[in-house]
C-alpha cells in the first residue's frame, strides 16, 4: 500500500538568512574576513587607492544551472523549487515574471543579507592561491607558518578600511518557484526557465528538471516507518566530485526485517559512497555495503546516515539536486521499500557571481588551486 500519507514528514527548509554567511570558503581559516593577531608590519604598505574594487554596473541572475531536479508526484511532498536571484536594483513582484518553457509559475520573493567577503577581495586583488596554498603545507615550521600568514592576510588590512560606498549594493532574494500538477502532467522534462525582472528578460539552461508519476517500486507495507520523509532545500558546499551528505534518518521498525539495499532512484542519480547503519536496541554502529542484510528487530529505531557522489555537481559553485533514496528490506518474505525525498542546492555568495561574471575576476582557481586542496587535506 502506498503511503501518501506522511506520517512523520519534517521538511528541512534552511532559512535563507544563512545565505550570506554559510558559504564554505569563509569557514577556510584566513577567508572569512576577521582580524588575525599575527600580522607582518609590511601589510601596511598596501593602500586601498591601489587595489581593485567591484564595478557599479547593471547586473541580474538567476542561479538556476546545474539543476539535477526529479519530482515524483507519488512521494513528493513540495511542488515548489528554490533558487538564488541576484540583482543590482531592488526587484518589485509585481513586476516579475518567470515560466518554465511556456508554462508561467507562481513565485514568492525574499530578500536576504549579504556580506563583500574577504576571499572576493583576494581575488580583485589577483591573490595566487595556487602559491598560497603551496605556503599552507609548510605551517609546522615557525617560519613557514610566517610565511603562509603573511601570504594570506597581506590585504587585511585594506580590506578592513573597505566602506559601504566602495562596494555596489547586491540585492539578494531567496526566489520559490511552484508548479502544481494541475499545471503540467507527468512525464514532463524542462530545460529553460525565463525571468522577466528589473526591466530585463533572460532565459536561462537548467539542467535537468523532470516531473514523474511513479517509480516501478516494490509496494510500502509500512514496516518500516522514517521519521523524516522529506529534507528540502538542504546546503552543500563545492566539491570536486559532487559529494552531498546523507543527513541522518531514523526508521522505527515494525515487525522484524532485513535491509538489503539503499539507493538512489533514477537515470543519472547519485551515487552511494559510504553508508552507515546504527542500531538502538543492539548498539550497532556500523559501515554497510548491502553485501548482506541489515537484520532489525520489531521496536527498534534503525538510523542511516553516509554521502552520496552528483556527478551534475561535481567542481561546480551553483548547483540544485532533488532526488529520492530508496530503502529496500525483507520482512516476512515480502520484498518491500521505503521512499525519502532529498534535496540540496548551493549558496553562491553574490559577489563572488558578480565578481566572475560582470568583472572578469578568476574565481574558479580559488577552487580548484586552493579550495578544493584544502578539503582534500
Amino acid at each position: 500500500m502506498r503511503r501518501k500519507f506522511l506520517l512523520y514528514i519534517a521538511l528541512v527548509f534552511v532559512l535563507s538568512l544563512f545565505a550570506g554567511c554559510t558559504k564554505p570558503q569563509q569557514s577556510i581559516p584566513g577567508t572569512d574576513g576577521t582580524q588575525h593577531t599575527e600580522q607582518s608590519d609590511a601589510l601596511s604598505d598596501i593602500q586601498l587607492s591601489d587595489c581593485k574594487l567591484p564595478s557599479q554596473k547593471d547586473f541580474l541572475l538567476l542561479l538556476c544551472e546545474n539543476c539535477d531536479i526529479v519530482r515524483c508526484n507519488a512521494y513528493s511532498s513540495a511542488n515548489f523549487q528554490q533558487f538564488q536571484l541576484i540583482s543590482s536594483k531592488p526587484l518589485a513582484k509585481e513586476e516579475m515574471r518567470v515560466t518554465l518553457e511556456n508554462i508561467q509559475c507562481d513565485f514568492s520573493l525574499t530578500e536576504v543579507p549579504m556580506e563583500f567577503p574577504y576571499y572576493v577581495f583576494q581575488a580583485y586583488q589577483g591573490q595566487s592561491w595556487g602559491e598560497l596554498y603551496q605556503l599552507s603545507l609548510s605551517q609546522d615550521t615557525a617560519e613557514g607558518e610566517k610565511k603562509f600568514l603573511h601570504e594570506r592576510e597581506k590585504f587585511e588590512n585594506v580590506f578592513q578600511q573597505i566602506a559601504e560606498t566602495n562596494i555596489p549594493k547586491l540585492y539578494t532574494y531567496d526566489f520559490i518557484i511552484s508548479l502544481s500538477n494541475r499545471q503540467v502532467n507527468a512525464p514532463a522534462k524542462f530545460h529553460t526557465l525565463t525571468l522577466t525582472a528589473g526591466g530585463q528578460t533572460q532565459t536561462y539552461e537548467i539542467g535537468n528538471f523532470q516531473i514523474v508519476e511513479d517509480f516501478s517500486l516494490p509496494e510500502d507495507d509500512g514496516n518500516l516507518l522514517c521519521q523524516t520523509l522529506a529534507s528540502i532545500d538542504m546546503p552543500i558546499a563545492p566539491s570536486p566530485n559532487g559529494e552531498i551528505s546523507i543527513c541522518e534518518l531514523q526508521f522505527d521498525v515494525q515487525e522484524d526485517l532485513e535491509i538489503v539495499d539503499v539507493a538512489f532512484l533514477g537515470e543519472g542519480a547519485p551515487t552511494i559512497k559510504e553508508l552507515t547503519l546504527s542500531s538502538a536496541e543492539t548498539g550497532v554502529d556500523a559501515k554497510w555495503d548491502a553485501r548482506e542484510p541489515f537484520a532489525a528487530s520489531k521496536g527498534d529505531t534503525i538510523t542511516l546516515r553516509g554521502s552520496a557522489c552528483a556527478p551534475m555537481l561535481a567542481g561546480q559553485t551553483s548547483g540544485s539536486l532533488r532526488r529520492y533514496l530508496k530503502v529496500e528490506y525483507v520482512c516476512g518474505g515480502k520484498t518491500a521499500c521505503t521512499v525519502i525525498e532529498l534535496g540540496y542546492r548551493m549558496r553562491l555568495n553574490s559577489y563572488e557571481a558578480y565578481a566572475s561574471m560582470v568583472d572578469g575576476v578568476d574565481m574558479q582557481s580559488y577552487y580548484t588551486d586552493y579550495y578544493f586542496k584544502t578539503l582534500a587535506g
